[in-house]
């Protein structure tokens, strides 16, 4: 792997498909769970985070400043074809510092720093893929950090600094996509049994229909669930995670699809006009922020720069009520889960080096990991046994342990 500054990493669901932003050094996509990357065709440009659906087969990139504190801007870019092309979008000049996908890579959110005209930054929502963008009615300030549920539905968005440049806070929104529920649900999912034996297809006609196997092989120990969670948490986590990395494809698709979905969900209301709540928690820096597949499970994490702790918070409520757990005052930068909510991996910042703490307790209780580096963003695959975790100035480490 290049010896550059990485600003972000993304992964698909399995953990095999991997794929990195380096500012003016490119875009760069491994299907092998990180053994090998090849460079893709993304212009050199200041590359600021990536985004991936649950196949690795759309992608999403966005160019600034990763931390907002730079005048850095620039476009968003997607690509359809795992990497292998990528197309401009009409998602306004600004500096993106955060972006999200959902498990089918139509339902998109992204959210900028600042922008040219007014020195504020929004959060934008597509429900095309990418080809259509529109302003979200969130307040405009420094936003910093963004998840969401599989869907794309139940978003979570960050910021830096709200009003005046006062410590952020944290605010939740529910699109009503006219598939997707509008109400918290009431017990945590159970997970998949099997992995599927093809990559999925998003649903345009033209998906490749070629896609290299998944594993069907999981580990038998996987820890079960935490102690002090909502009792609806599942028992254990899924059974059927991969004991190793599974084998990678020789080549990326050899076909692209001819076009992104024709049809556009219906939205009720209009995306203008959803509404955002500002949660209960307190301000500050936030850096990062993690969700589980049903959005029920959020973790935030905070920095403490500028004379405010810094500490990492759960939501059992979807955001409604936070809870803070045990994890020491520092420099939170990054944190990642598994689709249950249950697996977490947190970037705690450092200089010379960062370190990685993991809880696999829903943030109960975590454990200062062996990784040492200068970590800055870390993610996870659904099963949170397959991790990448990328270097400001340095490389890209994967896990295969958790």
């Amino acid at each position: 792997m290049t010896y550059a500054s990485w600003n972000g990493v993304t992964s698909d669901s399995t953990g095999q498909y991997l794929a990195a932003v380096s500012p003016y050094n490119g875009i760069y996509t491994s299907s092998s769970g990180g053994s090998s990357w090849t460079k893709t065709t993304a212009p050199a440009a200041q590359w600021s985070a990536i985004a991936s659906d649950s196949t690795g087969m759309y992608l999403v990139a966005v160019q600034g400043s990763p931390y907002g504190d730079d005048d850095e801007e620039g476009i968003i870019y997607t690509s359809t074809s795992g990497g292998v092309t990528w197309i401009p979008t009409t998602a306004p000049y600004g500096n993106w510092v955060a972006v999200i996908s959902d498990s089918t890579g139509k339902h998109l959110a992204a959210v900028q720093s600042r922008n040219d005209y007014d020195y504020k930054g929004y959060i934008y929502i597509s429900a095309t893929g990418g080809t259509i963008w529109t302003k979200a009615s969130a307040p405009g300030s420094i936003w910093s950090s963004l998840a969401s549920d599989g869907t794309g539905s139940r978003l979570v968005a960050g910021q830096k600094y709200g009003s005046n440049y006062n410590p952020g806070s944290i605010f939740t929104s529910i699109i009503p996509y006219s598939s997707h529920p509008t109400s918290v649900p009431s017990s945590q999912p159970t997970g998949p049994t099997s992995q599927p034996s093809s990559r999925p297809s998003r649903g345009p006609s033209s998906q490749p229909t070629s896609q290299p196997s998944q594993p069907t092989s999981q580990p038998s120990s996987f820890p079960t669930s935490p102690t002090g969670q909502p009792s609806n948490r599942p028992s254990t986590a899924p059974t059927n995670q991969p004991s190793s990395q599974p084998t990678s494809p020789t080549s990326q698709p050899s076909s692209n699809p001819s076009s992104q979905p024709t049809s556009t969900p219906t939205l009720q209301p209009s995306l203008q006009s959803i509404m955002w709540s500002q949660t209960s928690l307190p301000s500050g820096l936030w850096r990062g922020l993690s969700s589980d597949s049903t959005g029920q499970y959020l973790v935030a994490v905070k920095d403490n720069s500028r004379g405010n702790p810094g500490y990492i918070y759960t939501s059992s409520s979807g955001g409604m009520t936070w809870t803070q757990t045990s994890a020491p005052d520092g420099r939170w930068f990054s944190v990642a889960s598994d689709s249950t909510g249950m697996y977490i991996v947190a970037v705690h910042y450092g200089w010379p080096t960062s370190s990685i703490y993991a809880s696999t307790s829903g943030g109960s209780s975590w454990t200062l990991t062996s990784a040492s580096g200068r970590f800055n963003k870390v993610v996870s695959d659904s099963t949170g046994m397959n991790l990448a975790v990328s270097e400001d100035y340095g490389t890209i480490f994967t896990s295969s342990t958790g």
